[in-house]
C-alpha cells in the first residue's frame, strides 16, 4: 500500500549540510553515525521535501507492482530472471534495472529510493559481494544511474539530465542481521522544478544498477564470483513534494526477485517484502541528524 510519511524532511535541503540517511544497522550493533550519500554537493541544492504520513488508496484497477530484472526493461521484453556469468573477466559489468507501476496518477514526484536485498546462499557473504568499507570490493564497484535502453520508459525523461544521486549505503548482514544477507539503497533525485508526472498504466524504469566486475580474475580476485546469490527488489519510494508513495507489492510471479548464477541454495525468501509498521517508516526515512 502507497504510504505518505509526514513530519520528516527525508530529502536533501538547501542548508548546505550533506544530505544523510540513517544507517540501517542489525540489532544489538553499536549506532554508527549515518553514512553521506554520493553526487552529496549536488544533492544539497535540492529543496527540502517534507513526507506526511497518509495511507492513500488507489483507485479501483490500479495495479501497484515493483520489478527487478538483469540486463533490460520488462516493458521493452529485455529482462532475464537469472544472470549467469563466467567471472573470467575485469573489464565487463552486470546491469539491474528497477523499475514499478503505480496504485494511481501522482504529480509533483521529485526522488526515488530503492532498496534491495541480497541473500547468497553461503552462510556469509564472500568477498566479491563485498562492495562496503573495508571490503575486498569497495568502492565505485557498484553504481546506479538514469540510463535506459530504448523501449524502457524513463520516468525522468524529459528531465533525466537533471538526476543527481546514487549508492546512498551498503550493509552487510541486513535485513535480519545474517552474515548471509546485505542490504543496497539507491538514492536519485531532481530539483523542485524537475518535478515529474507518473499516470497509473505505465511500468516506469527508476535505476540502472551497475555492478562492475573489477576484481574477479587474476592478481587481487576477490573469490566468490561463481556462487549462488537471489536479489530481492523490497520497496521503491516515490517522493513527492508533498506525500510520498512507498510501493512494496511484487510484480506478478515473484517479478521483484531475480538470482545470480541460478541462485540455487539461496532463499529468495529470506529476505521477504514486509509491510512496514508507522515506527518502522519513521526510522528509516527520517533524516539524519
Amino acid at each position: 500500500m502507497p504510504i505518505q510519511e509526514g513530519s520528516c524532511a527525508a530529502y536533501p535541503d538547501v542548508s548546505g549540510r550533506f544530505l544523510r540517511w540513517p544507517r540501517e544497522r542489525p540489532a544489538g550493533s553499536a549506532s554508527p553515525r549515518s553514512g553521506h550519500v554520493p553526487a552529496v554537493a549536488a544533492l544539497t541544492t535540492v529543496a527540502t521535501l517534507v513526507v506526511s504520513i497518509l495511507v492513500m488508496t488507489g483507485p479501483a484497477g490500479a495495479a501497484e507492482g515493483i520489478y527487478l530484472s538483469w540486463d533490460g526493461c520488462r516493458a521493452a521484453s529485455q529482462n532475464q530472471s537469472n544472470r549467469n556469468f563466467a567471472c573470467d573477466q575485469n573489464g565487463t559489468q552486470q546491469e539491474l534495472f528497477v523499475e514499478f507501476t503505480m496504485p494511481q496518477a501522482a504529480d509533483n514526484v521529485v526522488a526515488i529510493k530503492t532498496v534491495i536485498d541480497i541473500q547468497h546462499a553461503n552462510q556469509a557473504m564472500p568477498d566479491w559481494w563485498r562492495f562496503d568499507e573495508g571490503g575486498c570490493r569497495a568502492g565505485p564497484t557498484v553504481s546506479a544511474d538514469v540510463l535506459f535502453p530504448a523501449g524502457c520508459a524513463n520516468m525522468w525523461q524529459p528531465n533525466a539530465e537533471q538526476v543527481v544521486g546514487g549508492i546512498a549505503d551498503y550493509v552487510v548482514s541486513l535485513p535480519h542481521g545474517l552474515a548471509s544477507q546485505a542490504r543496497l539503497r539507491v538514492t536519485q533525485a531532481v530539483l523542485t522544478e524537475y518535478a515529474l508526472t507518473v499516470d497509473a498504466t505505465t511500468m516506469y524504469a527508476a535505476a540502472r544498477i551497475v555492478i562492475h566486475d573489477d576484481n574477479t580474475t587474476g592478481v587481487g580476485a576477490c573469490a566468490g564470483c561463481g556462487e549462488p546469490a537471489c536479489l530481492v527488489l523490497n520497496s521503491v519510494l516515490v517522493g513527492r513534494i508533498a506525500g510520498s508513495y512507498l510501493l512494496q507489492t511484487p510484480g506478478p510471479n515473484n517479478a521483484n526477485w531475480v538470482t545470480w548464477q541460478g541462485g540455487s541454495g539461496a532463499d529468495c525468501a529470506a529476505v521477504p517484502v514486509r509491510k512496514q509498521t508507522w515506527g518502522m517508516i519513521k526510522s528509516l526515512y527520517r533524516q539524519g541528524r
